[in-house]
């Protein structure tokens, strides 16, 4: 992000809220399209939960729980077990954006 911001600290502050609020929102929606049994509504979340932890990069860290909740026909115990692991890492990373907020 420090790349592309170019010591534009506005901009930084800017997509750290955006990503903070977006993931948590997209999260919430991607465990409720599973629950209601709307698998291309979920698809289609993790395909663009992708773009969100693109700017703070986290594509390559995330990218196997996405592709799978995004490509692959999933039991209650895969998806559970994906969407464990792809919250917790999002929950760590925006307390890790948080703290870097505060030293902007």
């Amino acid at each position: 992000m420090r790349e592309v911001r170019r010591g534009n600290i506005e901009y930084e502050k800017t997509i750290t809220d955006q990503f903070t609020e977006a993931i948590s929102k997209d999260l919430y929606l991607l465990e409720k399209a599973w629950q209601n049994n709307h698998i291309n509504d979920m698809w289609q979340l993790a395909h663009n939960i992708k773009t969100t932890v693109s700017v703070i990069g986290l594509n390559e860290l995330l990218q196997p729980y996405l592709d799978t909740m995004e490509y692959e026909e999933l039991t209650e115990e895969t998806f559970r077990s994906k969407f464990t692991s792809l919250k917790l890492i999002c929950n760590a990373s925006i307390e890790e954006v948080n703290f870097f907020y505060t030293i902007l």
